[in-house]
Parts: structure tokens; sequence; C-alpha cells
């Protein structure tokens, strides 16, 4: 787009937003990835203290719903199968410290309860990163063995 005379006047224009679609791309990209991944791990957190007679109600602990984003996170999720949908339209509510439910607030809302895939726990423990690192590792000690053969 450059001219012997200097650059046209729709590079002039085009150049600060393509710049700024790169680094909305990379640092936005990278920072919803990150999110996913956490609100992914905060799912593993979970777990059934007890069940409540009568009705089977659970009460699970470390379900945290306050993240940035946390139902576009949870949909990314289910969308690239690292959960599946457990329970719909479950009673949520929080309890008191002394463990008995709010009166004001009890069970109004009503949440999903999710699963972890055999996919998503690769994820949470970064099985491909250790795979890769491996393969590398390996890749490495072959090419040493064989420029050491191929010296001597």
């Amino acid at each position: 787009m450059f001219r012997a005379d200097g650059p046209s006047p729709d590079a002039l224009v085009r150049a600060p937003l393509m710049a700024g679609v790169r680094d909305l791309m990379g640092w936005t990209s990278f920072r919803r990835e990150r999110n996913i991944r956490r609100v992914l791990r905060s799912l593993s957190g979970h777990r059934v203290v007890v069940v409540l007679k009568p009705g089977n109600v659970w009460v699970v602990e470390n379900a945290r719903t306050d993240f940035r984003d946390y139902e576009e996170a949870l949909s990314t999720c289910l969308m690239r199968g690292w959960i599946d949908v457990l329970h719909e339209a479950v009673p949520h509510g929080s309890l008191q410290p002394n463990g008995l439910p709010s009166t004001e607030s009890s069970f109004q809302k009503q949440e999903t309860i999710y699963r972890i895939t055999d996919s998503g726990w690769s994820v949470i423990n970064r099985t491909q990163m250790w795979v890769m690192s491996t393969f590398a590792v390996a890749l490495l000690a072959l090419v040493a063995s064989v420029l050491q053969l191929w010296r001597s």
C-alpha cells in the first residue's frame, strides 16, 4: 500500500485498525481461554457434602459461579465436549454459616449441574502438553544418538 510519494490514504486508515484487531485477537483470546479453563477447574472442585432427605437434595460445596463471563465459558466447555449436563433446573441457593438455608432467598434460583468428561479432565491435567513435551524430548534424544553414530 505504499507509493513512491508515501502511503496511500486508505492504508493510513487501515493500519491502526489492523493493529487493533491483531492485538485484540492475541491478548483477548488468551484471557478468554484462561477464563474458560479457570471455570472448568472450578467445576472439578465441586463436591457433594451431604444428601438431604426427603427429596435427595444435594448440598454441593465449592460451587462458585462468580467468574466473569461464567455462562459463556460453560457454553464453550459444553461445545468443546469438556462437560456434560448431569441435571437441569436444579434448585439453587446458599446456606447460612450455621448450615441452615436462608429464609429470604431459599432456593429460588434454578441452575444446571455439570459433570466433567474425560476430555475435560485431560484439559485440566494438561495431558496434551505432557505428551507433546515427551515427544520433543524423545525426538531430541533420537537426533543426538543419530549424530553420535554419524560422528563415529
